[in-house]
């Protein structure tokens, strides 16, 4: 699965990055969740 890469290769590279930009990915996912509902 593509997020489960995108995943490995963050913490990889910068884990302080890795979780800003999760975050910010759960964010979005939330948000369009609430809008399809």
């Amino acid at each position: 699965m593509f997020f489960s890469k995108y995943i490995k290769k963050r913490e990889m590279e910068k884990p302080l990055l890795f979780f800003k930009v999760f975050d910010i990915l759960i964010y979005n996912f939330n948000t369009l969740g609430k809008h399809l509902q």
